[in-house]
């Protein structure tokens, strides 16, 4: 499996940023959990990119915890973002439990939740 590197600039195209994004994938989509996280996909159209979203509440821990836990969830999907297939938009939802991760089983749990999903 071969992963091109992307810098950070490449994935900001693909964040997604307003709520009307979040709602459409949350009613849409179809979803996958596991004790860590619950991640959403919807297909677009082929020809546009794939956005990302993530969303990590208060409950998962203070700021120093929620920033954490974003910037392990945005290296991951950095990572992996060129694997998928043209035209889906994700969010990923973090739990409670996913405060406790380390980088590789956050990277454990959400792949086996693309694969489910078919993304990867």
């Amino acid at each position: 499996m071969m992963m091109s590197v992307l810098t950070r600039k490449t994935l900001r195209g693909h964040r997604m940023r307003s709520n009307r994004e979040f709602r459409f994938v949350f009613t849409r989509g179809r979803s996958q959990a596991n004790k860590y996280y619950v991640l959403y996909v919807v297909p677009k159209q082929r020809s546009e990119i794939s956005k990302i979203g993530l969303s990590v509440s208060k409950k998962v821990g203070n700021a120093v915890i929620r920033n954490r836990v974003k910037r392990i969830l945005r290296e991951i999907l950095r990572e992996r973002i060129s694997l998928f297939s043209e035209g889906y938009d994700v969010v990923i939802i973090a739990r409670k439990d996913a405060a406790g991760l380390s980088f590789r089983e956050s990277e454990v749990a959400v792949d086996i939740l693309l694969k489910r999903l078919k993304l990867i």
